[in-house]
């Protein structure tokens, strides 16, 4: 017995370290072995890195497109063009009001919890934690925030050099090709019978304005939603819209609107009456467009550099954008992407009523927009952001 019992302990393997055994691993083990253990260690590690990644196709743009910016500056000698802003105090309010009202509608959802008492308040506070403050989430609201100052500051700078990288040259063949699109016809002319109201006018003119607050809510619902894909493509599509059709096409089809027709071309102007209307009644209230209007005119002229300021025409943002919240918005529901289609609809009237736009700038802006999403939807599409992940369905948002 005493000789079976030594054959078996002779014959039992002797147990390795983990040290010892990590040691025997070829080196590339090595590295993945450390990895697993750091990601099993400190699981933030995963989700910070898979944060970055999701947004990296972003800041990447942002990046590009600022670097343009200060090429352009150099290259055509344009000092002092490149404004870049870190942040903007309008947009500052917004973030917090959006922020604070997007998770402020999921606490409240969730107050029945409470009649559960101290058991419910941390069922709510779980909820919030893993579906809506996560590290994912968080930190690419953080990401979207930190870059929109600089990137919508590199937008502003371009759109007010416009007019020394290629002056204005186009207006009148934009008036020409309203004319003849209509049928013989100003677009102007055609509505005016239908919205040159002064209440109406008013109205065209708040809701025009409207389009900045319900620009800036949808950025910061897409920066935190759930619906990750979305997002991806969304941001891509804003940003790509920005700069392709915002800047790329703004310059090559430099054109300042019909509000600034007879300073710009040497021919009649067609759009006088619409103008001395407008003027009319903003002088019996207020109109945005009339005094915007003159705001941007005085800036140009004068060489004085505005937040928000610039002038172009062709294509038109207001469209571009308001098409592109309609296409997202469409994702979500159905019915919200029609009440955004409406919405653009109204802002492209109002474009035209207004004196800011060509008919045609609209059209254009939204198929270029229209376009640039059915871009963005293959590249989101890739099986390359399969990192990115199914959307969370928890309230559909």
């Amino acid at each position: 017995m005493q000789y079976g019992a030594r054959i078996t302990t002779m014959n039992k393997p002797a147990a390795l370290k983990v040290s010892e055994f990590s040691s025997t691993l070829p080196a590339t083990a090595q590295r993945d072995n450390e990895l697993e253990r750091t990601s099993i260690s400190f699981p933030w590690v995963d989700d910070l890195t898979r944060a970055l990644r999701e947004n990296f196709p972003i800041l990447f743009l942002v990046v590009v497109y600022m670097a343009a910016g200060f090429l352009t500056e150099s290259l055509l000698g344009l000092p002092g063009m490149m404004q870049i802003r870190l942040h903007y105090t309008l947009f500052d309010v917004c973030a917090v009001f959006f922020t604070a009202s997007y998770l402020g509608t999921r606490l409240i959802v969730r107050i029945p919890y409470l009649v559960d008492g101290k058991a419910g308040l941390f069922r709510m506070a779980r909820e919030m934690l893993d579906h809506y403050l996560t590290m994912e989430r968080v930190v690419g609201l953080l990401l979207i925030y930190l870059s929109i100052g600089p990137f919508l500051s590199t937008f502003q700078s371009f759109k007010e050099a416009i007019p020394w990288i290629q002056p204005f040259a186009w207006d009148e063949r934009f008036m020409k090709a309203d004319y003849y699109l209509h049928f013989g016809n100003h677009p102007w002319a055609l509505l005016q019978p239908l919205l040159g109201r002064p209440v109406i006018t008013r109205v065209l003119d708040l809701f025009y304005m409207a389009w900045f607050p319900l620009l800036f809510g949808f950025v910061f619902w897409m920066a935190l939603t759930g619906r990750r894909r979305l997002r991806l493509q969304f941001f891509v599509s804003w940003v790509l819209t920005r700069i392709v059709v915002g800047t790329v096409m703004a310059i090559v089809l430099s054109s300042a609107g019909p509000c600034y027709y007879s300073y710009v071309t040497n021919s009649a102007d067609p759009y006088l009456p619409l103008m001395k209307y407008l003027h009319s009644v903003h002088q019996g209230g207020f109109l945005w467009a009339v005094n915007n209007q003159e705001g941007l005119w005085t800036a140009k002229l004068h060489s004085i550099h505005l937040p928000l300021g610039g002038i172009s025409a062709m294509p038109s943002m207001h469209v571009a954008l308001a098409v592109l919240l309609a296409l997202a918005g469409y994702q979500v529901n159905p019915w919200l992407g029609r009440v955004l289609a409406v919405f653009a609809v109204i802002t492209h009237l109002g474009s035209v009523h207004l004196g800011w736009h060509y008919a045609i700038d609209g059209y254009i802006a939204a198929a270029s927009t229209w376009i640039i999403w059915k871009v963005t939807l293959v590249f989101s599409s890739s099986p390359k952001f399969d990192y990115v992940g199914e959307p969370i369905k928890l309230d559909g948002l």
